[in-house]
């Protein structure tokens, strides 16, 4: 796990950072498809908020996502299976995603939370829903330098910011046709500028890798009083990519549990 460092909620914001880039600024990052005809595993780490919200104990927690992702000829997604689960190694959500299904099973933090209300879904709550066949397509981000120069950020070479996930298990006896990997040092971005509502400071920052995909993205807001107030990032790890011919293991491409269209709420 690499070294990180960021702002603590006790720590205001001072003028002695990067210049401010204006409220009305742009996107900064250039999404890129994914390669065709591949198959994909990574890991990620993200973080949403302070604290979970009712119903949902996500918010405020890191939480970790095994990716796995199948393209096509045409860079469309063929199937795509993710597991996310909380920091003490329970699952939060399962999803998955093919042409003509997806599934999303919840899991039973969602009940620790308030647990369930009157008439409330069973747990796990499960939904199913099946439609017709249509293109999809997925994308890493990378860094629009010319963008974020003219909204004033400016560029370092630090370590990443934040925690970056284990490289995931390699398939036996399969080696992966290419790697992204994740370097020890990062090109970073970072900007400061008022907030949405513009009653606060925002401080944003990019680590991205040599070719400029990104590897951390981090956004953190602070009230009028310096306060954090909210946060958003996230960190992916690895990428080990392998050819469409790979046996996976029997759950990673396959509808998960129920198949029968609806939800069992």
């Amino acid at each position: 796990m690499a070294a990180h460092s960021h702002i603590s909620a006790s720590t205001r914001p001072t003028t002695n950072g990067p210049a401010l880039f204006p409220s009305n600024h742009h996107t900064w990052l250039i999404g890129k498809e994914w390669p065709a005809n591949v198959i994909m595993h990574w890991r990620e780490f993200s973080q949403v908020g302070l604290a979970p919200y009712p119903s949902d104990p996500g918010p405020g927690k890191i939480i970790t996502a095994d990716k796995w992702v199948e393209t096509g000829s045409d860079q469309t997604i063929l199937f795509s299976h993710i597991l996310y689960t909380l920091p003490d190694g329970t699952l939060y959500q399962d999803v998955f995603a093919n042409k003509t299904t997806s599934v999303i099973i919840r899991g039973p933090g969602y009940f620790s939370v308030d647990g369930p209300p009157p008439g409330g879904p069973p747990n796990p709550f499960w939904c199913v829903s099946q439609s017709a066949p249509h293109p999809s397509y997925g994308s890493f981000g990378y860094i629009d330098q010319q963008a974020l120069t003219l909204d004033n950020f400016t560029q370092s070479l630090p370590t990443p910011a934040r925690p970056i996930p284990s490289s995931p298990s390699v398939l036996p006896d399969v080696a992966p046709i290419q790697v992204f990997s994740v370097p020890t040092t990062v090109y970073s971005w970072q900007g400061t500028g008022p907030t949405p509502d513009k009653q606060g400071t925002s401080r944003i920052r990019f680590d991205a890798d040599p070719q400029g995909r990104v590897i951390v993205s981090d956004i953190q807001h602070f009230d009028a009083s310096g306060k954090l107030s909210f946060i958003q990032w996230y960190t992916i790890g690895q990428i080990a990519i392998y050819p469409t011919t790979t046996v996976l293991p029997a759950w990673v491409n396959a509808v998960p549990r129920q198949v029968k269209e609806g939800c069992n709420a």
